[in-house]
């Protein structure tokens, strides 16, 4: 099967097998994201510790695996969260039209007008810190854009003949949208899902690096970079280890994402 995926497509789904591997992996490691070693800070790469340890002496290999796995749970479970969100209310709005759609649509047209990173700073800001509030944060931003693309595509569907048939015979409404809506819109909604991924991780880097987000010693890979930004110019390592994790995770994505949007378009 893979083999007759496109090269860079299959270079992202080895490259994010790799990936979660990695963050799978710490629970083996021998060392946690928290533990300090006083006698053995600033260390180098080393057989012991591959990635080095930082200015308190905490193990970067295992920081690195831990905060991974961090960032990869914060942006999927606010992308699945955001894209089921997404779905119902477009699928609502799309299907029983006039006043109801006209309001979701204003609504979601309010808030699509400001900036997304805006908006989810004042949602955090709001809501707090910690990961259920990122999560939180990230969702309630996230949803508008799904909201909207579902709904174009149920008000295509609600026009189809299949459609009109199966309300002639009796159906209810809710068997109608398990039977002939969702099973028409899944590949969309897959689709977005895994391009709000991608998205995701970018935020919470982003709210981590300017303070807003999770807080040491929680590791994530923003926290990471935000270390590691601090020492830049001295252990230019401790930013660029994150940084190509960050990249690597969200190319990956992305590759696999527009590669899936093409064959649903088709």
């Amino acid at each position: 099967m893979l083999k007759q995926l496109p090269t860079d497509v299959r270079i992202a789904v080895f490259i994010l097998i790799a990936l979660f591997l990695f963050a799978l992996s710490y629970p083996i490691l021998p060392y946690t994201y928290y533990e300090q070693f006083p006698e053995r800070t600033l260390e180098g790469f080393s057989l012991e510790h591959p990635f080095g340890t930082d200015e308190i002496g905490r193990d970067l290999l295992a920081r690195t695996s831990y905060g991974l796995g961090i960032s990869l749970r914060v942006a999927i479970t606010a992308a699945l969260i955001a894209t089921i969100l997404g779905t119902v209310i477009g699928i609502i709005s799309g299907w029983f039209g006039g006043i109801v759609d006209v309001l979701i649509m204003r609504f979601i047209d309010f808030f699509i007008s400001i900036p997304d990173i805006i908006l989810i700073v004042l949602i955090s800001l709001v809501i707090g810190q910690g990961e259920i509030a990122i999560i939180a944060a990230i969702s309630l931003g996230a949803w508008l854009s799904v909201a909207r693309v579902i709904r174009g595509e149920v008000v295509k569907l609600k026009n189809e003949e299949f459609i009109a048939s199966a309300i002639l015979v009796g159906n209810s409404t809710l068997r109608i949208f398990f039977k002939h809506i969702i099973p028409n819109i899944i590949n969309y909604v897959i689709v977005m899902l895994v391009l709000r991924v991608p998205t995701a991780i970018l935020t919470e880097s982003g709210l981590s690096f300017i303070g807003l987000g999770l807080k040491p010693p929680t590791s994530s890979l923003g926290v990471l970079a935000e270390e590691g930004f601090r020492a830049i110019s001295i252990y230019p390592r401790f930013i660029i280890i994150p940084s190509v994790l960050i990249f690597l995770l969200v190319w990956s994505i992305n590759a696999i994402g527009e590669y899936m949007a093409k064959k649903v378009q088709r």
